[in-house]
């Protein structure tokens, strides 16, 4: 019993905050372009600091996991050349089959991801969140612009040139290679004997950690005002692949493996399971929009993904908590 409520408690603030945002909508105290503000400022603002905050926190970037971010790395591109060649065979309309792709490879992270993580291992599962960030983020973002590219033509042509740079300018890449920068400098600090940190700055730090802790809340009630239910039946085959294969089969594979075959600790099982159980991301819909792929195939996957991975998310961590893992 004391494991199934470790679970509940894990998942359902998640779950409460996404329905009050769904609900802020429905009774209209929050306006769709008030949403859309909101998550600007959380993609450009609150979630670069939050990330920043806990890449500053660790005691040193000794905390850069190789085993696994390796492991990471190679589930999502074997996943992604995996998905290739089932989108090739069973999905027929190509606008589709650059959704389906990009849903597999392209997690809730920032949103839904690192809360996670912070939830089920406290300062180690965010710590170590914030640093997988920086190699995890560009891969779904690189990986995403592949997938609607090469099923997609739009008639403008993407140089590999212009794919770098979009990914270079994006905020949560630099809240956490900032943090990075700052730890190295704090780490040259101390081979001075200088004894300033950022920490001394009470006020700006106080600013920063305020911040930091907005960040999830905000983004999570963001993430359920912008929740669009629509008629599912013309997608509604791609749709239920999608979710069975994101959501059951791909983290039931991949956290085998990583039990039997690899020592994770609590705090690497809680980034486990915020990269592979996390649903998609909402950026996604927008970049498919973009990018002429299947617009409603891809709103209804971040829609469904996300409600399912509540249930999906919960036996993870229950699992693991049977298993004395968390």
């Amino acid at each position: 019993m004391q494991d199934f409520i470790f679970a509940l408690n894990r998942v359902l603030p998640i779950v409460l905050l996404i329905l009050l945002g769904f609900s802020l909508k429905k009774i209209k105290l929050i306006s769709k372009s008030t949403l859309d503000n909101l998550n600007k400022v959380c993609f450009r603002v609150f979630l670069p600091i939050s990330l920043f905050k806990s890449v500053y926190s660790a005691e040193s970037l000794s905390g850069f996991n190789f085993k696994l971010i390796g492991f990471i790395v190679g589930a999502l591109v074997t996943i992604f050349l995996i998905t290739i060649i089932l989108v090739i065979i069973f999905v027929k309309d190509n606008r589709q089959k650059g959704a389906v792709l990009q849903a597999m490879v392209r997690p809730n992270y920032a949103y839904i991801g690192i809360p996670l993580a912070v939830s089920i291992a406290g300062d180690a599962g965010e710590q170590l969140a914030a640093i997988v960030a920086l190699v995890s983020i560009p891969i779904f973002n690189i990986f995403a612009v592949i997938a609607l590219s090469v099923f997609v033509d739009t008639g403008e042509k993407k140089s590999i040139k212009q794919v770098l740079l979009k990914i270079a300018k994006n905020p949560l890449i630099h809240g956490v290679l900032i943090g990075m920068l700052c730890l190295v400098i704090r780490a040259i600090f101390v081979e001075l004997n200088i004894n300033f940190r950022l920490t001394d700055i009470s006020f700006l730090y106080e600013a920063i950690s305020k911040v930091a802790g907005a960040a999830s809340p905000i983004a999570l009630i963001t993430l359920g005002g912008l929740f669009e239910f629509k008629e599912i039946k013309r997608v509604g085959k791609q749709l239920t692949a999608t979710i069975i294969s994101r959501q059951l089969i791909i983290p039931l594979i991949l956290f085998t493996i990583a039990y039997f075959l690899f020592d994770f600790n609590g705090a690497e099982y809680a980034v486990l399971i915020a990269v592979f159980g996390a649903p998609v991301a909402v950026s996604s819909a927008v970049m498919a929009k973009e990018m002429g792929s299947d617009e409603e195939l891809a709103n209804q996957i971040v829609v469904w993904t996300t409600i399912s991975s509540s249930l999906t998310i919960f036996l993870l961590i229950f699992i693991f908590r049977l298993l004395s893992i968390f």
